[in-house]
């Protein structure tokens, strides 16, 4: 007898598949576009640097120690650089690999606390979210981190399913927190513990103690505290001033480098970042679940988005962490709909229409950009952004066979992510300034090179070369006095100055207008020194 695929079970897809659709979703094009300032090549540049020095230990970023990060995930692009050389995919491979690998520990995870078929839609859930399908693709340091707080989860509920009687999955869920506070610090360890914590209170009062919170404690320092007491040592206190007092607590009280916004920021975020599935979310909190279950996912949800809404600091990544249990909650409810017999009444049609309507508000705002800004959104994107709306208005179409609609949306955000790697990074990319006004500096010798009234880390990475910014006219006299040759960035709105400044004592090399993702429209000229001092 021939089977309909509205009978199709997914939880008879095996592993393998959920391997390769993460793979193809994250990998392909990965290299296409430079890296995006200011993290990427931040990030980026530490790990060359260390390439470069052979100094594995301590982080430098324009030559200069970069305190502002533990050194776990420089490593990982560290190793993309030793083995495929200093560019993008280097520099992205491995983030791409371990988004898989926090694919599998959701897959896992949702298996274990609802089956095989709820576990096998989290992972294509997880995998076809919007936010963590870019992070996956790019060189920061959220994938380590998703990673190693994602399998202290799974190791968790794997201890749980044991009355906590194998001591084994405890040790690796307290190796998990140690390699995500050596990822990012004490959150890498605060979150996921304090969940643990609290689940394992409100569920058992009297089983905090089988959490054996020594042993966890031993094994989070022994796994992280040997580079952090280096470190600290090394630079006589002031990765902990810098780092533990400024990047996490100032960071905490106040908005850094102006990234700040209102308590309900993370609302929109969440909404646009964990599309399509997000508006499936009102339905999957209302269902019913045993409430072991509902406690550790909410608590794992609720305590970051909590605690990240109070900070000062905010940023889109900052919900990442949220996204695993948001996946295997919205996974339990659509392996109901899969499995029911009812009418269409108890079919996601609410949701799908709320679905079309967002994603058809893209299109229309990227013409609207389109006609004021035409550079900076190239048609092309308006193009993919159509992709979203076709494909989630098609599924709305075919409502009634709920199969067909939930391998309709991951798809569609497959080829959406792929048209946009292949064809709309690029298209952006030949108006972007700093790669190529980075790589004229590299070529152009052992110059000294200057910026003048600004600096990007992107021309670091591209000219691997120390550029030292300089901020008055005092200083382009000085080096005058002092300087027989050098090269100095400068914007166009600087030029006129900076040439009357000068006395005809430098001239135009080159010249490169377009925009930089950090300060908008830049258009960036590099003069040179004509004589040496008089």
């Amino acid at each position: 007898m021939k089977r309909n695929f509205s009978d199709f079970n997914y939880s008879n897809i095996r592993p393998i598949w959920l391997v390769l659709f993460a793979a193809l979703i994250f990998i392909p094009w990965i290299w296409h576009g430079a890296l995006w300032d200011r993290d990427e090549t931040y990030y980026a540049e530490v790990a060359r640097e260390m390439l470069e020095s052979g100094k594995w230990l301590l982080p430098y970023s324009n030559y200069e120690a970069f305190n502002e990060k533990p050194a776990f995930s420089y490593w990982v692009t560290l190793f993309g650089f030793a083995i495929f050389g200093v560019n993008e995919f280097a520099a992205r491979i491995f983030s791409a690999l371990l988004g898989v690998g926090t694919v599998l520990f959701t897959a896992g995870t949702g298996n274990l606390l609802f089956g095989g078929n709820a576990g096998i839609l989290s992972g294509f859930m997880l995998s076809s979210s919007l936010l963590f399908v870019v992070i996956s693709r790019s060189a920061l340091m959220d994938p380590p981190l998703l990673l190693f707080m994602t399998a202290a989860f799974y190791f968790y509920v794997r201890a749980s399913e044991n009355d906590f009687i194998e001591k084994k999955y405890l040790t690796a869920m307290y190796i998990a927190m140690g390699l995500a506070v050596l990822t990012k610090g004490p959150i890498g360890a605060l979150l996921p513990a304090s969940t643990v914590f609290l689940h394992t209170i409100i569920t058992n009062a009297r089983a905090w103690r089988k959490l054996r919170p020594i042993m966890g404690l031993a094994l989070i320092s022994a796994v992280s505290g040997p580079w952090y007491i280096y470190v600290i040592l090394k630079t006589k206190g002031d990765f902990f001033f810098d780092f533990i007092i400024g990047h996490n607590v100032q960071q905490f009280m106040n908005p850094i480098q102006g990234h700040g916004g209102p308590i309900w920021f993370y609302i929109p975020i969440l909404i646009f970042g964990f599309l399509p599935w997000s508006v499936f979310l009102p339905q999957a909190f209302i269902r019913k679940m045993d409430s072991n279950h509902l406690w550790l996912l909410g608590l794992w949800a609720v305590i970051p988005f909590i605690l990240f809404s109070l900070a000062g600091t905010k940023l889109p990544h900052y919900m990442l962490p949220l996204f695993p249990p948001l996946a295997i909650c919205v996974a339990a409810q659509w392996a109901s709909w899969l499995s029911s017999s009812s009418d269409s009444s108890s079919r996601p049609v609410w949701p799908m229409i709320f679905l079309v309507m967002i994603t058809v508000l893209l299109p229309l705002a990227a013409i609207m950009v389109h006609r004021l800004q035409p550079n900076v959104m190239p048609q092309i994107l308006v193009i993919i952004l159509t992709i979203l709306p076709v494909g989630f208005i098609t599924a709305l179409v075919l409502h009634r066979n709920l199969s067909i609609v939930f391998a309709l949306l991951p798809v569609t955000m497959l080829i959406f992510i792929l048209s946009l790697a292949s064809f709309g990074i690029p298209s952006i990319d030949l108006i972007r300034v700093i790669k190529p006004v980075g790589i004229f500096l590299r070529e152009m010798g052992n110059v000294p090179i200057y910026t003048y009234r600004f600096f990007e880390p992107g021309l670091v990475f591209y000219s691997q070369r120390h550029i030292q910014n300089i901020e008055s006219p005092e200083n382009i006299k000085q080096l005058l006095d002092g300087e027989k040759d050098f090269a100095l960035v400068v914007r166009d709105r600087d030029l006129e100055e900076t040439l009357r400044m000068t006395n005809g004592m430098m001239k135009t090399v080159t010249r490169k207008d377009g925009f930089c993702e950090d300060k908008g429209e830049m258009n960036l000229i590099i003069l040179r020194r004509q004589e040496g001092p008089k």
